[in-house]
């Protein structure tokens, strides 16, 4: 699966082939268009909704290449109590 950030909010795809990306793009696929890949929004589709995101749950809302941005989110709280 695919997840994208839209207006709409985030929304899920079910990760086809690189030959359905220019359909994607043309059914509106950055403004949640309707398209046969498209699923819905996470919280929308029942097997998702039941599931709590453990690993990946700041996935798409941080750069998971800027320790300021991890240190925003609230990383090395731990490793700082430890140290206190």
């Amino acid at each position: 699966m695919v997840e994208i950030e839209t207006e709409a909010g985030r929304h899920r795809l079910w990760a086809g082939d690189l030959a359905d990306v220019p359909a994607l793009v043309a059914a509106g696929l950055f403004q949640a268009g309707p398209h046969p890949l498209r699923l819905g929004r996470p919280d929308e589709i029942p097997f998702l909704a039941r599931q709590t995101r453990l690993t990946f749950t700041r996935c798409g809302l941080i750069d998971p290449r800027s320790l300021d941005d991890y240190h925003a989110a609230g990383g090395f709280r731990g490793w700082e109590r430890a140290r206190a």
